[in-house]
């Protein structure tokens, strides 16, 4: 079942190189679909997420990462948003709490795509379906 979230959601991001870019967006700057009530998080576009922060908070895609850190029963978990998938599952984990994220520069040789694309063998339907059902597994 598809998540909804608020139009007006804020997402905080913290350049922790450089406060001064630090920003705030809202949910609706990245609606890919909206009719203006209901904006579900599978329609939140990831390219327009990774446009952003370059454009207002000095994300560089090949010297920084965008950081997230989830509160799951008692746990503290930080990742790298590294794809599409990343970036739903910590809105997804942080809705009730508050959408914080980090811009930190990369301490490792990871390599990623930035662009958001997915493997060409699922669609992307299918696949955030899948994201929706893990949700669901890890909130039971």
């Amino acid at each position: 079942m598809p998540r909804e979230i608020a139009w007006d959601a804020a997402f905080k991001v913290h350049n922790r190189m450089d406060p001064t870019k630090s920003g705030m967006f809202m949910a609706w700057d990245f609606a890919r679909v909206w009719d203006g009530e209901t904006l579900y998080i599978r329609d939140l576009d990831y390219g327009k997420w990774i446009t952003g922060l370059i454009e207002k908070c000095g994300f560089e895609p090949d010297t920084h990462f965008a950081r997230y850190t989830v509160y799951y029963d008692g746990l503290d978990v930080t990742g790298n948003i590294l794809c599409e998938a990343h970036w739903h599952y910590a809105i997804r984990m942080n809705l009730e709490r508050g959408l914080d994220f980090e811009i930190v520069p990369q301490d490792g040789y990871l390599e990623t795509n930035h662009d958001g694309t997915l493997n060409e063998t699922i669609s992307r339907d299918d696949f955030l379906a899948w994201v929706d059902n893990q949700y669901m597994y890890l909130s039971d």
